[in-house]
């Protein structure tokens, strides 16, 4: 049953990626929708009924905005169309949780398992994300600035990992946002690098069995998984030189050669608060000693692996230079 939800989540993406009419994008991101709480109410816990409950509602309600806008704006075609066309972003930034749309997404987030968690972070924001860049709407960017701005502040004193990576996520969702008024390809490109440090992030998370800054107080990790752990978050925080500053730096050069300076300071002055906590996460991880480890029983081979794969893709940019 996973398998077909997955084949059935993949298929329904490129179908709204693919479509030509705004319709066919519609029916794309339905069959998505259903496929994504099929995935959630695999798992009988109370938990992820809850959080099948809370996705099926906002998702429900930005797709009846999203078919609304659409059929007025085949009705009004020979009017102006402008209005019609900027509230469609709307439904879109609700679909991907970004600012200021976004307070349904850490509270589910901490309800599901790290699978889920991986798959909401990342390939359901693609649909929404390349239906934006055919609206090509000019509010684009302020609602891009404003993800960013909420994401950094959000994430300041979280404990909790899913929490912290939550709104991580909205931070990125602004720069993906900020990325699709400008290129496709540059869009393309910064999430297939977001996926990435996810996915790293995500491996190391559920290898080691943490959930919260708490556990780390009172265990002790070996040396190697603490820096995997510490080197994957200063990769989501955008630390060159890292593989999470290169996307960052791309934007801000296309914005740059768009005459946007003023916007790009803005967003990457904002941006340092992202790294903020991601940093003081890591002092705290980097202090606090115990005398009882907890982790001395993971299997060592195929963790060691997916270490080693996780600092090769952080380490990206240098292998690049050194080659």
């Amino acid at each position: 049953m996973f398998m077909f939800s997955i084949s059935l989540l993949s298929m329904s993406t490129l179908m709204s990626v693919s479509a030509n009419t705004m319709f066919m994008m519609w029916m794309g991101l339905e069959i998505n929708l259903i496929s994504m709480i099929t995935i959630l109410l695999l798992k009988k816990s109370n938990s992820h009924k809850k959080s099948a409950l809370i996705y099926f509602m906002v998702q429900t309600i930005s797709s009846t905005m999203l078919i609304m806008l659409i059929i007025l704006n085949n009705i009004l075609m020979t009017q102006q169309t402008t209005l019609l066309i900027n509230l469609m972003t709307v439904p879109m930034l609700m679909k991907l949780a970004a600012a200021p749309f976004h307070f349904w997404f850490p509270t589910m987030i901490q309800k599901i398992s790290w699978t889920t968690t991986f798959l909401l972070m990342t390939w359901q924001k693609l649909a929404p994300l390349i239906i934006l860049f055919s609206i090509s709407s000019p509010l684009t960017l302020i609602f891009a600035l404003i993800s960013i701005l909420i994401g950094g502040v959000g994430g300041i004193n979280q404990l909790e990992f899913k929490k912290m990576l939550a709104y991580s996520s909205i931070n990125h969702n602004g720069w993906m946002i900020a990325s699709s008024s400008m290129s496709q390809l540059l869009m393309e490109m910064y999430f297939l690098i977001y996926s990435l440090m996810t996915l790293t992030l995500i491996l190391s998370f559920s290898t080691t069995h943490l959930s919260s800054l708490k556990q780390t107080w009172k265990s002790t990790l070996p040396t190697i998984l603490k820096t995997n752990i510490l080197v994957n978050m200063m990769s989501m925080g955008g630390l060159p030189p890292l593989t999470g500053f290169f996307p960052k730096l791309m934007v801000l050069k296309e914005m740059i050669q768009m005459n946007l300076a003023a916007e790009a300071l803005m967003f990457l002055l904002i941006s340092i608060l992202t790294l903020y906590f991601y940093l003081s996460t890591m002092i705290n991880m980097m202090i606090t000693t115990s005398s009882s480890p907890k982790f001395s029983s993971i299997n060592a081979s195929p963790t060691y692996m997916i270490i080693m794969s996780n600092l090769s893709i952080n380490f990206l940019p240098l292998m690049m230079m050194l080659n």
